[in-house]
Parts: structure tokens; sequence; C-alpha cells
């Protein structure tokens, strides 16, 4: 899962990823904003300090329902695997600089 969470008057914000067992995401999103030094935390660094914080967590079958399984297979988009992504070569993966190019803009 993920969340996000942004103070527009201070210009702070919080994000996190990659976790598991969380209950509340927009929680963990702003204990990281308000605690924090750094504004985003991914995976087994979340839950590290998801614990530290005392952040209600469940097991991950908490967030599986039938209903949704059924749904997900129907669609035949079913994630099981929810390892941290292998790290890829960006260099080798970046296209060549074109003005026509609008990968990676925004607007």
């Amino acid at each position: 899962m993920e969340g996000c969470i942004m103070d527009g008057n201070s210009k702070k914000c919080g994000a996190i990823s990659g976790f598991t067992t969380v209950i509340n995401a927009i929680s963990l999103s702003r204990l990281v904003m308000e605690k924090n030094p750094h504004i985003y935390l991914a995976f087994d660094g979340a839950e590290a300090f998801a614990r530290e914080q005392g952040v209600e967590t469940v097991d991950c079958s908490h967030f599986i329902t039938i209903e949704r399984l059924k749904q997900a297979k129907e669609a035949k988009r079913v994630q099981i695997d929810y390892s941290q992504p292998i790290q890829k070569d960006v260099e080798k993966e970046l296209p060549a600089a074109n003005r026509d190019s609008q990968l990676g803009t925004v607007g």
C-alpha cells in the first residue's frame, strides 16, 4: 500500500509505500511528515518506522477480502508477490534526449 499527505501552509509532506501491515496509511504519512527528517519511507523502512511510532498494524491478510480477490482474478490482475522491486540499471534504460518526447514531463 501507499499513502501521502501534504500541508499546503507549511509545504511539509510525508509519503510511504511498499508496506503491508499498517491499517491507516494517512496516519503513518502524517507521522513521517511531522516526526521524521525524511519525506518518504518505503518497504522495511516504513514498517520499522510504524513499529517505532506505535502505529496499529495487522497481518497483511487483513486487507484481502474474498470479494476483491474474486474481482482481481476475474480481471486477471492478481499480484501476490509483495517483494521489493529489483533495482534496474537506469542509465541503460533512459531514452536519448528528444525535444519531442513528453516522457518525464508534466504539462
